[in-house]
């Protein structure tokens, strides 16, 4: 695949960018001046989609005033021609260390990357290494290991305030009702946010709200846990 002179979507800026030999520029829509994307790599190559054909991942540094980001998308391979999935299976921002990795495994590209923590800052970047395995189901990226779940991690030191379930509830993987479920519908035992989604300071008459969450359910000594997206109602209860 010659990923390098294609029209990107820049998930950074949600806007598209057309490469040639691997560099592009556009007027910015989010910050003043052009934007410059550079894309990166080395490509890696594996069948996420589990059809066959071989699929790519590379990244893409994009600068702009104060932008400064980096992204790997996945290119399916579908009738012939590269199809990118739009969202990313990894992202950073200028107060990000950079992406450490994007490797091949059988069926997904292993991310290695940092997430932040308490005392982290936008000079020294997040300090927690994570590593995990991507793929794509339905049209969506997905994290296949260690878990299955959304791209985006779910911190147990994070995620503890609980707040009481509407109902059964379905985790899904991204914020969109047409992306996969993690979890059939479920009554779990409760849902935990993190303090700016459990602030009793959110607007009332805001309707739904995707939110990042642990779901716990108990069954007898036994509690597991899942991570995903899902719409609760405010305020939360």
């Amino acid at each position: 695949m010659n990923l390098g002179n294609l029209e990107w979507f820049d998930d950074a800026t949600s806007a598209t960018i057309r490469l040639t030999n691997g560099r592009g520029e556009r007027l910015a829509d989010v910050v003043e001046g052009r934007i410059t994307s550079t894309m990166t790599g080395p490509v890696v190559y594996a069948d996420v989609d589990g059809d066959g054909d071989e699929d790519a991942a590379a990244g893409l540094h994009s600068v702009g005033e104060q932008l400064v980001a980096d992204s790997w998308s996945v290119w399916l391979w579908q009738d012939g021609r590269p199809l990118q999935v739009r969202r990313p299976i990894a992202v950073t921002s200028r107060c990000d260390k950079p992406i450490e990795s994007v490797a091949a495994e059988p069926t997904g590209f292993r991310v290695r990357a940092f997430v932040a923590i308490r005392g982290d800052d936008c000079a020294t970047g997040g300090s927690l290494p994570v590593t995990y395995v991507a793929a794509v189901r339905d049209g969506w990226p997905v994290r296949i290991e260690p878990t299955y779940g959304p791209i985006e991690t779910c911190d147990p030191r994070y995620l503890i305030h609980p707040v009481r379930p509407q109902g059964a509830t379905v985790l899904r993987t991204s914020q969109d009702d047409r992306s996969p479920a993690v979890t059939a519908t479920t009554r779990f035992s409760r849902l935990l946010v993190n303090w700016v989604d459990a602030s009793p300071y959110l607007e009332p008459g805001e309707s739904t709200r995707w939110v990042l969450l642990l779901a716990e359910k108990k069954s007898g000594k036994t509690t597991r846990q899942w991570c995903g997206w899902v719409r609760l109602s405010y305020p939360l209860s």
